[in-house]
C-alpha cells in the first residue's frame, strides 16, 4: 500500500466523524435558537391540543396507550422539566435532530462525507423541517419514521448482526405507532425479506427468543389500545385513513396527492399559516431541481437495491399521504437523500470533464458549495425572518402555556 492510500485510510474515519460533529452542532444551533421566543412564548391551537393530550389517561406512563405513543412518551419526559413553551417543543426538536443525523449517516454511506455535508446542510435549514421540528405537533414524529426505516434496511444489508437486528426490530415496532406507519412497515419488511430471513437463520435459539420477546413487548401497548379500547374512529386514524366513505373519497385522494406535490414544489395550497409562509412551496427551486436529478438517477439505476428501496418507500409514502392522516412533511428526509444523490451525480459529471485537473475539480466543488450555501441562507431566512415576522403567522400564536 502506497503512502497516499495509507493516509487516506487513516484520515477517512476522522474526517467523517469530525464533519458529523460539525453537522450535529449546526443542527443543535438551528433547532434550539429562539425556540420559544420566535412565537413570543405563545402556543398555537395545535400545540394546545398536544398539551391537552398529555393529561389524558394520567399518569404519564399511560401515554403509551395513545397512537403516536413514543412521541407522547418523549413529550411527557421533556415537558416535566419546567412546563414551559421551550420544554413542550423539546420533544419535536429531538426528533428533528435524530432525523438530521440519520440523513447525514445515510448520505455518507452512499456518497461520502463531502456530499453528505452539503445535502445535510440543505436539510437542516429547510423551511419545512424547521417549521415542524420546532413546534409541539405530531407532524414532527413523521419526520423520523421513513428515514429510520431506510436507515435500518441499509444497516441490515451491510452487516447482518444481532445488534443490527435489535435496532431493526425497535425501529419497526416504533414505526407502527405512527398513523399510516403500518403500510411503511409492511413495505420495509417486503423489500428486506430475504435479508431478514438470512440474518435470522444465523442466530441461535436464545437470540431468536430475545428478538421475538422484544418485538412483542414494544408493540403490546399499541395492541392493548387497539384491541381492549377498540373504536372504529381510532382504528381508521391508525391506518392513516382520513377520507370519508363516499365515492368522492377517490377524487379527494387524488386531490390530496396533487396538493402535497404543489405544497412541496409549486405553491402551498392547504397548509395553515402555522406551517407555511404565504403560498411559497416548502422546497426552494434549486433544491427541487437537484432532487429531481437524483430521482432520475434512481430510476435509471433501479437495479441497485439502495435506489430501488428509496423509490418504493417514497412511492408508498406519497400514496399514504393521499389518505389524509400523514402529512407532506414526512417526505422531506427522503427528498434530502435524493438531493444528496443529485449533488453526487453533478459533481461526478464535472469530474469526468476534468479528470486530471485538480484546480478545476476543486473549483467545481466550491461552486456547488456556494449554490448550497445560498439555498441554505434563503431557506433559513424564510423561517427565522420572514415567517417569524409574518402577521398571519403571528396571529395563530395567542395561547399562554
Amino acid at each position: 500500500m502506497n503512502l497516499k492510500k495509507l493516509i487516506k485510510k487513516l484520515t477517512w474515519p476522522d474526517r467523517k466523524a469530525t464533519w458529523g460533529i460539525a453537522i450535529f452542532v449546526l443542527a443543535v444551533l438551528a433547532l434550539f435558537w429562539r425556540l420559544s421566543s420566535i412565537t413570543n412564548n405563545k402556543l398555537s391551537i395545535y400545540e394546545i391540543v398536544t398539551k391537552h393530550n398529555l393529561y389524558i389517561d394520567s399518569p404519564w406512563w399511560k401515554s403509551l396507550n395513545y397512537i403516536s405513543g413514543p412521541y407522547y412518551l418523549l413529550l411527557h419526559a421533556t415537558f416535566k422539566i419546567n412546563h414551559s413553551v421551550f420544554d413542550l417543543r423539546l420533544a419535536s426538536v429531538l426528533v428533528g435532530l435524530i432525523s438530521i443525523m440519520l440523513v447525514y449517516w445515510l448520505i455518507t454511506e452512499w456518497h461520502g462525507y463531502k456530499i453528505a455535508v452539503l445535502a445535510t446542510a440543505i436539510y437542516l435549514t429547510n423551511f419545512g423541517l424547521l417549521i415542524v421540528s420546532r413546534q409541539a405537533i405530531l407532524y414532527s414524529s413523521e419526520l423520523l419514521v421513513p428515514i429510520a426505516l431506510v436507515f435500518v434496511i441499509t444497516l441490515l444489508n451491510q452487516h447482518k448482526s444481532f445488534k443490527n437486528l435489535i435496532i431493526f426490530i425497535a425501529v419497526i415496532s416504533g414505526s407502527l405507532y405512527i398513523p399510516g406507519g403500518l403500510w411503511l412497515v409492511i413495505t420495509a419488511l417486503i423489500i428486506s425479506n430475504s435479508v431478514i430471513r438470512n440474518a435470522f437463520k444465523q442466530l441461535n435459539i436464545n437470540k431468536k427468543i430475545i428478538l421475538i420477546t422484544l418485538n412483542i413487548l414494544l408493540i403490546l401497548p399499541l395492541a392493548y389500545r387497539l384491541i381492549v379500547h377498540f373504536s372504529e374512529h381510532q382504528l381508521v386514524i391508525w391506518l392513516g385513513y382520513g377520507l370519508n366513505t363516499k365515492l368522492s373519497a377517490i377524487s379527494i385522494f387524488v386531490k390530496n396527492i396533487a396538493d402535497n406535490f404543489l405544497d412541496l414544489f409549486i405553491h402551498s395550497v392547504n397548509l395553515s399559516p402555522t406551517l407555511s409562509l404565504g403560498h411559497l412551496p416548502i422546497m426552494p427551486v434549486a433544491e427541487s431541481l437537484i432532487g429531481l436529478i437524483g430521482i432520475i438517477f434512481y430510476v435509471r439505476h433501479i437495479s441497485n437495491w439502495r435506489w430501488r428501496n428509496w423509490l418504493i418507500l417514497t412511492a408508498i409514502l406519497l400514496i399514504i399521504s393521499g389518505f389524509g392522516e400523514i402529512s407532506v412533511f414526512s417526505l422531506l428526509p427522503l427528498i434530502s437523500i435524493s438531493i444528496g444523490t443529485g449533488l453526487a451525480y453533478l459533481l461526478k459529471e464535472w469530474y469526468s470533464v476534468f479528470p486530471f485537473n485538480p484546480f478545476a475539480r476543486y473549483t467545481g466543488y466550491i461552486l456547488m458549495t456556494l449554490v448550497v450555501a445560498f439555498s441554505c441562507y434563503y431557506s433559513a431566512r424564510s423561517y427565522y425572518v420572514a415567517w417569524a415576522n409574518d402577521p398571519s403567522s403571528a396571529s395563530q400564536y395567542i395561547y399562554k402555556p
